[in-house]
């Protein structure tokens, strides 16, 4: 794994950001590279080190693919509290992709269950997309964009915590 992230590195990777944003921020901090630990306590935008971190060259494939089962399991049971069950082929889809991790399911189940889990996720905004257009779409639009950038945030932290903890324990095996 990538134990030291440059400018150079993060351009390489295409940002949105030209080089001199990028740069700017290793200057602000005196940085001449950061590890990956270092970036996520950075302090900077949650999404900017979550675009840098969440990639192969800095957590294990294993790892990325545990982290989108956790985020994924969080966002369904979210749903589930607002009072709106998951179709269950979402959870499936979950479940098989840690059997998959485990090398207990192929990949031809793990893309059956992604395809299920995508059919169901697309026929729900569907229906809930018809739902929003009897409803007051001012006030359910402005309340829905308030309440889904309040949930964004806590979620983008929620993440980081998540991938902290990755590192450091990557940190910890690299030293032993």
């Amino acid at each position: 794994m990538l134990k030291k992230i440059t400018v150079n590195k993060i351009m390489s990777w295409g940002p949105c950001y030209d080089k001199e944003y990028i740069q700017d921020i290793f200057k602000k901090h005196g940085k001449k590279f950061y590890t990956p630990l270092e970036i996520a306590k950075s302090g900077e935008k949650i999404d900017d080190i979550l675009w840098i971190l969440l990639r192969p060259e800095i957590i294990s494939e294993m790892d990325l693919h545990e982290l989108a089962c956790k985020f994924a399991e969080r966002a369904l049971k979210r749903e589930r509290k607002k009072g709106r069950e998951p179709h269950i082929d979402s959870w499936n889809a979950i479940k098989v992709k840690r059997k998959w991790l485990k090398g207990k399911a192929t990949d031809e189940e793990l893309s059956a269950a992604e395809s299920a889990a995508w059919y169901a996720a697309e026929s729900a905004a569907r229906s809930a997309a018809w739902s929003a257009a009897r409803s007051a779409a001012w006030y359910a639009a402005r309340s829905a964009a308030w309440y889904a950038a309040r949930s964004a945030e806590s979620e983008r932290k929620y993440q980081l915590k998540k991938v902290i903890k990755v590192l450091e324990k990557l940190e910890v095996n690299n030293e032993s």
